[in-house]
């Protein structure tokens, strides 16, 4: 194999006189083909013996090897306001016991793969999380402000039947009309995309060709995924619905990002999946 590791993704690009010839992808390899399938659908390519050292004498200086990042991004498990249909925004609740086993069931899924960075929102039911995804990696679990959820004033704690009746034309652009809605007190999604899109451009200038796990929240999810999407904020809340400790998958490099999952939970059991 000439280029890429296990732990790399790259894209072999041959150029002549500023025109592109052909481009080759080796996908970032998974610990197996079974689970690499199931992630990327595609075991990519390999360049080995002479036809290799064919292609790497054919490279002119013009010619570029890019980094893939890819970007694995959840949502915290379950947790005790959720089951009581409170609002969260940037307080917090525990994990219930089946908050903890969809993260576990999430851990299992990316068992085999090779974290170069970690980060969470700071908040205790996003770091819990991190830590049943983590397992036994030695990787450090880095706390990132920017990727707690939005803040929510007074709403924070309150049901969403307390809310919808005490703050109907609030609640209505809240759900109805994401890109209108504002209060005093806290963030409008405007707000948060914004901060979400900047730190993520950090993360990613940070972590180039690396696997980055992101632990966060379902607006933090849901604006982030629009601006990946190009979908416009008032159709912020069309599916695919965020469910906790979901699999989203971008992969970024080349001057785009794609999308391979979004929303997904083939890694919990049949009965859950049944009733999402």
């Amino acid at each position: 194999m000439i280029w890429g590791t296990q732990k790399r993704d790259f894209r072999l690009t041959l150029v002549l006189h500023g025109r592109q010839l052909v481009s080759f992808r080796r996908p970032k390899e998974m610990p197996s083909r079974k689970q690499e399938r199931r992630l990327h659908g595609s075991s990519g390519w390999i360049f080995s013996g002479f036809f290799g050292m064919f292609v790497m004498l054919l490279i002119s200086p013009a010619g570029r090897v890019e980094a893939v990042t890819w970007l694995y991004l959840t949502r915290h498990g379950q947790t005790e306001w959720n089951v009581e249909n409170r609002f969260q925004g940037s307080s917090d609740s525990p994990l219930t016991e089946k908050g903890v086993r969809q993260a576990e069931y999430l851990a299992e899924r990316l068992r085999g793969i090779s974290f170069d960075a970690v980060y969470s929102s700071p908040a205790g039911r996003a770091l819990r999380t991190a830590e049943i995804l983590c397992g036994d990696r030695d990787v450090a679990i880095r706390e990132h402000p920017d990727l707690r959820e939005m803040e929510l004033g007074d709403w924070e704690g309150m049901r969403s039947e307390e809310i919808e009746v005490r703050f109907p034309e609030e609640f209505d652009r809240y759900w109805r009309k994401p890109h209108l809605y504002r209060r005093e007190r806290g963030e409008s999604y405007i707000d948060v995309q914004r901060r979400v899109v900047s730190s993520m451009g950090e993360i990613l200038r940070s972590h180039p060709g690396g696997n980055v796990l992101i632990v966060t929240h379902t607006v933090v999810l849901k604006t982030l995924m629009a601006h990946f999407e190009g979908r416009p904020l008032e159709r912020l809340w069309d599916p695919p619905y965020i469910h906790p400790a979901c699999l989203n998958l971008v992969r970024v490099g080349e001057g785009k990002r794609e999308i391979l999952l979004h929303g997904d939970i083939a890694h919990f059991p049949e009965e859950w999946r049944a009733r999402a």
